[in-house]
């Protein structure tokens, strides 16, 4: 048994030995670089990466940022994976909201009042609604350190139809919000002078 345990010992100092001793010669002298090396991010390309997730999961534009309703029936809508009996719970929708647009609700007991009440969930109101794909045209930083967004986008109403628009959206940095930034409105073009 003992010359079992100092085997084994000798083994696994062999293996250890033959580890330390291995040497990785690498391709390329210090100080020069390969055709393989690897580019530095795009701050550009990072936050229209992160500006297009957040429109993509977006579904209120226009005036629906004027009132809590609105916000919440969007909030809603991009939240219909976690809708259980025709309800989601309330905390979740808070937490979009804050974290998607940067309004902060405490009470949601005047919002869909006419609707089935549960204590701690928001009555999900049965209706269709429309799904907006987006695709970045331009980013520009403003001089108040807001971001403009120009997109094409293309909008797939409940009944089928497909409308080709664009949208221009302002977002503002957030460290609070998961997404890092807040965004503070969407308006739908379909007249490109407009913009």
């Amino acid at each position: 048994m003992k010359l079992k345990k100092i085997a084994c010992f000798l083994l696994v100092l062999v293996v250890l030995f033959s580890f330390s001793t291995f040497t990785v010669n690498p391709s390329a002298e210090v100080g020069q670089t390969t055709s393989a090396a690897f580019p530095s991010p795009n701050a550009d390309r990072v936050l229209a990466a992160r500006f297009l997730n957040m429109l993509n999961h977006n579904y209120v534009y226009d005036t629906g940022f004027d009132t809590s309703e609105e916000l919440v029936n969007g909030a809603v809508i991009a939240l219909l994976s976690y809708e259980e009996d025709s309800f989601i719970p309330a905390a979740y929708v808070q937490d979009y909201i804050f974290n998607m647009y940067g309004v902060e609700l405490a009470d949601f007991s005047q919002i869909h009042a006419q609707y089935p009440v549960k204590e701690g969930y928001v009555y999900v109101i049965p209706c269709g609604y429309s799904v907006y794909s987006h695709s970045m045209e331009s980013l520009s930083e403003n001089e108040d350190g807001t971001y403009t967004v120009v997109t094409a986008v293309t909008i797939t109403t409940h009944e089928g139809e497909t409308v080709n628009a664009h949208a221009r959206s302002l977002f503002v940095r957030n460290d609070r919000s998961a997404f890092g930034f807040h965004l503070l409105s969407s308006d739908i073009l379909t007249d490109l002078s407009a913009m």
